[in-house]
């Protein structure tokens, strides 16, 4: 306790930035579990769309999301972790504002457009803030207690979101939130107006950082691997899980919706946890990598044969469980990132890797929804819900088995801190 308040002592114009700047972070979370996660059946029967429509509202976010990634880690490199942050916080409130406005299908995805792309830039302003004001040996448990409180915005974008939803109705309850989310940001404005760090960026783009990072090939095994772990997850917690529960497990709105959010949750704790062990094995990062694959193995094979075999919803329970501890590694796949850049390619670094992880969540939902759709003949409408048959979710899991196999099998190639790697420089590349 006394070494906590210490650091606190020592780091309190940091922590002060950081938990402001965490704040929108925390909606950043919140927007990319709720929609269409929590509300999927909310929308698809409010607006009559099919599966596919409906998953391309996930989509659309993460595909932008995604794409956006390496500029936005160049831009971080460029100008700044705090000018880039306030930038994406507007986009973000502005489409997360008109959006539960819109009843066009076309508005809809502009609106989630926009927060896709406002969302974009605060993820990586958040991690250039943390490297630019921590210890590199606190780069670790900082950043995972940021990613914690962003983390609470998706844990609230499930059971608590699903129980506003039922009072309030899907529209009211983002635009009650929404409006919370804008307050927020008035006061990130105010707070960083004054913090003084607003430099002055250089005056032209150095191309020298994305060469390195392109061409260190040290770095790829850490992206595919992290890629599809992260995105297997995301794909039950944020967008089909909640619906798979309730279609193939018979499991309540609120019952599913309350097993998300224990996902979450388990994600949030161990995300924390991870960061913390990484100090205490001396900074390595495999066997905690390797661990998590493993985990995303076992989660998509007990799912595909709860499926198949007809089990009850106590096997669909413990693969949640196993995809939640899995995604805690992502702070430890963003470390080893860290680890294989230099100073002055860190946010780029770090931004194409999270942009190839969202690229795969995205492409990866829009394989799932199409694969949804081709059983739409066979599907039950009732007036809460379209409820799709087991064949279509054990479609989706075979394709989850197998890219768990390739992820655990690239895994055990990551480099290591303990291999005596150092970080490189923008000259070096990927030598």
């Amino acid at each position: 306790m006394r070494q906590l308040l210490e650091f606190a002592r020592k780091n309190r114009k940091g922590l002060v930035v950081l938990g402001v700047m965490s704040g929108s972070y925390f909606f950043a979370f919140f927007h990319r579990v709720a929609v269409p996660g929590t509300i999927f059946d909310e929308i698809q029967t409010d607006l009559k769309l099919t599966a596919g429509q409906v998953a391309l509202l996930g989509a659309i976010y993460l595909y932008i999301y995604g794409g956006m990634q390496v500029f936005v880690g160049m831009m971080a490199d460029h100008f700044g972790g705090a000018r880039v942050f306030l930038a994406g916080a507007v986009l973000m409130n502005i489409g997360g504002v008109v959006f539960p406005l819109s009843h066009s299908l076309w508005l809809l995805y502009a609106a989630r457009g926009l927060v896709g792309l406002g969302c974009s830039l605060i993820f990586i302003s958040v991690v250039k803030m943390v490297d630019e004001l921590f210890h590199e040996q606190d780069f670790a448990p900082v950043l995972g207690a940021a990613i914690f409180v962003g983390y609470a915005g998706g844990l609230v974008g499930t059971f608590p979101l699903e129980r506003l939803v039922n009072g309030l109705g899907w529209r009211t309850a983002l635009g009650v939130l929404s409006g919370v989310s804008v307050v927020l940001l008035a006061a990130a404005v105010v707070l960083l107006r004054g913090s003084g760090l607003f430099r002055r960026p250089a005056d032209s783009f150095n191309l020298g950082p994305l060469k390195a990072v392109l061409t260190n090939w040290r770095a790829a095994p850490v992206m595919v691997s992290g890629a599809i772990t992260f995105s297997l997850y995301f794909l039950i917690q944020a967008n089909i899980g909640k619906k798979l529960l309730s279609d193939c497990f018979h499991l309540t709105s609120a019952k599913a919706a309350g097993l998300t959010f224990a996902m979450m949750l388990i994600c949030m704790c161990g995300v924390f946890g991870a960061g913390l062990l990484t100090r205490f094995l001396g900074n390595r990062r495999r066997p905690i990598l390797v661990c998590a694959t493993i985990l995303t193995l076992l989660a998509s094979m007990a799912m595909l044969i709860g499926l198949s075999a007809g089990m009850n919803d106590r096997v669909a329970q413990w693969a949640c469980l196993f995809f939640a501890l899995s995604a805690a590694s992502n702070i430890v796949f963003c470390a080893a990132m860290r680890d294989l850049s230099s100073d002055e390619a860190m946010g780029t670094s770090i931004g194409l890797f999270n942009g190839v992880c969202y690229v795969g969540i995205a492409a990866l939902v829009t394989v799932a929804g199409g694969v949804m759709d081709l059983f739409r003949n066979e599907t039950v409408a009732t007036a809460a819900a379209v409820i799709y048959p087991m064949a279509a979710y054990r479609g989706i899991f075979v394709i989850c088995v197998i890219l768990a196999v390739i992820s655990l099998a690239v895994s055990f190639f990551i480099h290591d801190r303990a291999d005596h790697l150092t970080r490189v420089t923008p000259e070096e590349g990927g030598q």
